[in-house]
C-alpha cells in the first residue's frame, strides 16, 4: 500500500511540474513596436518610388506572418492605391493584391474584385480574378 501511495505521489508531482513548465505564448514585438512598424510600412507604401513601395509591401507580408492578430489598418488604403493605379508596374500591383488578400479585409477584397473586372493590364486582371475566386471559395466553406 505504501508503494502505491509513493508511486501516485511521485506521478502527481511529475505531472504538476510538467504542466507548470509549459511554455507560455510570447510575442516577438510589443504593441508600441508594432505600431511604429505599421507607421513605417504605411509611409513606405505611400512613397512615390516603386522600390520603396515594394520593400514596404514585402515587409508587411513578413510582419503579417509574425503578428497575424494585428489588423494593419493604416496599410490597407495605401495598398489599395498601389493596386488601383494603372501607372504602377504590374509586379508591384500584384504584390499589393497579394498582401491585401492576406489581410482578409472587406475593403481589400473589394479592391481586388474591382481590379479583376476593370483593369486594363491582363496579368493584374487574371491574378485578381484568381484571388477573388479563392476568397469566394473560402467564404462558401464557412
Amino acid at each position: 500500500m505504501k508503494r502505491l501511495i509513493i508511486i501516485l505521489a511521485a506521478g502527481t508531482m511529475a505531472c504538476t511540474t510538467l504542466f507548470a513548465r509549459q511554455p507560455t505564448e510570447q510575442t516577438l514585438y510589443s504593441q508600441v513596436q508594432i505600431d511604429r512598424i505599421e507607421k513605417s510600412i504605411a509611409r513606405g507604401l505611400e512613397s512615390k518610388e516603386t522600390a520603396q513601395q515594394t520593400d514596404a509591401a514585402m515587409m508587411l507580408h513578413r510582419m503579417q506572418g509574425h503578428v497575424p492578430a494585428h489588423e494593419w489598418d493604416r496599410c490597407i488604403i495605401p495598398l489599395m492605391r498601389i493596386l488601383n493605379c494603372e501607372d504602377n508596374q504590374p509586379s508591384v500591383r500584384l504584390l499589393a493584391a497579394l498582401v491585401l488578400h492576406e489581410l482578409r479585409t472587406e475593403r481589400g477584397d473589394f479592391a481586388i474584385a474591382r481590379n479583376a473586372l476593370f483593369t486594363d493590364d491582363t496579368r493584374v486582371k487574371r491574378y485578381c480574378t484568381i484571388l477573388t475566386r479563392t476568397r469566394l471559395v473560402e467564404k462558401s466553406r464557412l
